[in-house]
């Protein structure tokens, strides 16, 4: 089929499709615009995904527990951060940016300054106030709330930011996994009551399964202990991994699963599950989420009441939320990569489609191939809007940017070689099928096809 004739046919049948996080641009991205650097980690004993992260231009250490995130990873946490506002708003969650910087006596109030003290940063400004930078936001959303007035028929209220949080870990390692500063999608319920308080628990818990498995990650949610946060209850999201910090415990019959510190304080470390009696397996793993049901913990220190119906100010019930964005990044490359190739959940790789055209000088290029290469890009880009980049760097081999588009976990590959000199083009199409790398010659129609499908199936 000519390319005038398939663009004719493709405009026929109107089809736009759209990857719901996909960063569109009027023109296809180009590898020759992207930030490359040559950082190697120094660390032998560094993580996978530090390794793999920082040997792929995804983020650059300035010291320990501190990193630049670069482009090609802020595009993978613009499309993370986009699913979780979209399942927020699902929800009916208001999104807020609140400061990060809060007065020293907020933490007094609720207590938490003598308890975590030597984990958060505090800084005096210029009048010797002291001010911290916060590691969650409880404090500061129940001293502004306290001031409102609410009433109960804007109840429940559920509000949320995604954020850079701090905190002065002791040993910050791993990257993005356990960092001093990162970003945090903090989410905060107020209700009227302890029973609308739960529905909203299981509410908000319900969304954060639904962000998991639309990134196909296999997410545990185990049971909690509040610890210095307080309240009632409490539920930890955790991905199974040998480079977690964390402990869980899976029943071998009934699956319940129950973080360790729930374990120490509510079964004396025994190895029979809490709930049908049987073996628990530990599995190391680690945190990507965490829900709180808070009941007044926080509001009644700050007096964060609403006007009921009758006329009468009642304390207001709140539960708190919390995923690490970067974590959750971090995690995805620890988990699905090898030792050599990033593994992404197709939703956030930071392009989902590299085209490769031929070699400067090669038969292919003088006769034309490198048109077709960069017209299958612009269309691609235009009707499909999933992310394309075409690797540019014509000056190396194919094989090399193919290296290097595998390298960055890009799910689909389309190289525009020697059959493309054929009387119907053909392009070799390489895509990820699970861990597997599967590859067939395509015309322009099929491989409109088969990235319909891909879309779909994201």
């Amino acid at each position: 089929m000519k390319l005038k004739s398939f663009f004719k046919w493709s405009c026929s049948q109107k089809r736009f499709l759209h990857l719901p996080t996909a960063l569109t641009s009027s023109e296809p991205h180009r590898m020759t615009r992207v930030l490359l650097l040559t950082e190697k980690p120094h660390d032998a004993t560094a993580s996978k995904s530090l390794t793999l992260m920082i040997n792929n231009s995804l983020i650059s250490t300035i010291t320990s527990g501190l990193h630049y995130v670069l482009p090609l990873a802020t595009r993978s946490l613009a499309k993370l951060t986009a699913i979780i506002d979209q399942e927020m708003e699902t929800i009916g969650c208001q999104k807020v940016i609140l400061p990060t910087l809060g007065h020293l006596d907020l933490l007094q109030v609720s207590g938490k300054w003598s308890e975590h003290k030597e984990d958060i940063f505090t800084l005096n400004d210029r009048h010797k106030q002291a001010l911290f930078m916060a590691p969650t936001h409880e404090e500061m959303f129940c001293s502004w709330l306290s001031r409102e007035k609410l009433v109960e028929k804007q109840l429940p209220l559920y509000l949320y930011q995604v954020t850079s949080k701090f905190r002065d870990e002791a040993r910050p390692r791993g990257g993005l996994l356990r960092g001093r500063e990162f970003v945090m999608k903090d989410l905060y319920s107020f209700d009227a009551t302890e029973s609308d308080a739960h529905k909203s628990y299981d509410l908000v818990c319900q969304s954060y399964q639904n962000i998991f498995d639309r990134l196909k990650l296999n997410v545990i949610k185990t049971k909690a202990d509040p610890g210095t946060i307080g309240g009632k209850h409490s539920h930890e999201y955790h991905l199974i991994s040998d480079a977690g910090e964390d402990t869980i415990y899976i029943c071998s019959q009934c699956n319940h699963s129950f973080s360790e510190e729930y374990m120490e304080k509510n079964a004396a470390r025994s190895n029979h599950c809490a709930n049908c009696k049987c073996d628990l397996q530990a599995k190391q793993s680690l945190e990507v989420g965490h829900a709180f049901y808070l009941s007044t913990r926080y509001t009644e220190p700050f007096k964060c009441f609403y006007r009921s119906r009758l006329n009468t100010y009642c304390l207001l019930e709140m539960g708190s939320y919390g995923l690490g964005v970067t974590r959750i990044l971090a995690s995805c490359v620890e988990i699905l990569s090898t030792n050599r190739v990033i593994g992404w959940p197709a939703l956030i790789a930071p392009y989902q489609i590299c085209i490769i055209p031929p070699k400067t000088g090669s038969k292919e290029d003088n006769l034309g191939v490198t048109h077709l290469a960069e017209d299958l890009a612009r269309h691609l880009n235009k009707y499909t809007k999933a992310d394309v980049v075409i690797d540019d760097r014509t000056e190396l081999t194919i094989g090399h940017r193919v290296v290097d588009a595998k390298c960055l976990g890009i799910p689909i590959i389309i190289i525009a070689g020697r059959k493309c000199l054929e009387s119907i083009p053909l392009f070799e199409f390489s895509y990820l099928n699970g861990s597997e790398r599967n590859m067939k010659d395509l015309s322009f129609l099929d491989i409109m096809k088969e990235v319909e499908s891909f879309v779909t199936n994201c």
